[in-house]
């Protein structure tokens, strides 16, 4: 039914969407078991020899099969941005999964919304498991990795919160946002038809994000 409302929806060019916001505390004590832990594993199924490659270089080879595999997402243009990161899952020499993860500001393309997070905290987007990948577990343990990884760092700052977003309908990622410890705390509606847009409910995120900044032609905050 709710499909059906949608598709009626989407043919009369509107655009509706809900996002779900996470936070998880990184100094909260047992945040991230490490990647590898039986724990993570759900029904065991995460796959053996795992590894995990940082590009953080326009000069990186991966950046370069990334860019590749997916000509449209651009990695190039963001690789030369400041405070950007990307995490890949490799499984032998094939690319399992991505995650990108930035310290500075970050577009919500689903909802249209520039956010920019504060001095200690980190901001993960753009995930992907490859469709032959899903369903072992893989992603939530890159969630957990990219968590180790920034709780070990100390300069430019100590980071204390991650903050990551999934459409309300993707059940498959929540869970696995969830399983790598993060909790909900805000849910951002988006009603976009023409040159109109409203948001719902992000008075709240400011707060804990900083700045939010909307991009859309009339833009109507509403609680």
């Amino acid at each position: 039914m709710v499909y059906r409302i949608l598709r009626k929806l989407t043919a009369a060019g509107i655009d509706w969407r809900s996002i779900v916001f996470f936070m998880l505390d990184m100094q909260r004590k047992g945040t991230a078991l490490p990647p590898e832990s039986p724990s993570d594993r759900p029904s065991d199924k995460l796959p053996q020899h795992l590894e995990y490659h940082i590009i953080d270089s326009i000069a990186d080879s991966w950046l370069k099969v990334l860019c590749d595999a997916y000509p449209q997402k651009q990695f190039h243009l963001r690789m030369i941005q400041d405070c950007q990161q990307c995490y890949i899952v490799l499984l032998g020499d094939k690319l399992a999964a991505y995650a990108w993860v930035t310290t500075s500001t970050c577009r919500v393309s689903e909802i249209d919304l520039q956010l920019q997070v504060g001095p200690g905290r980190l901001y993960i987007y753009d995930c992907f498991v490859r469709a032959d990948y899903r369903g072992q577990g893989i992603y939530s343990a890159l969630l957990k990795k990219i968590i180790a990884d920034y709780q070990l760092r100390r300069w430019p700052n100590r980071y204390d919160t991650a903050f990551i977003v999934a459409e309300s309908s993707n059940t498959a990622s929540i869970r696995g946002i969830r399983r790598a410890g993060f909790d909900e705390f805000a849910q951002v509606r988006y009603l976009h038809m023409g040159s109109f847009s409203r948001w719902y409910g992000v008075e709240g995120l400011s707060a804990r994000m900083t700045t939010v900044r909307l991009s859309g032609t009339r833009s109507v905050l509403s609680d």
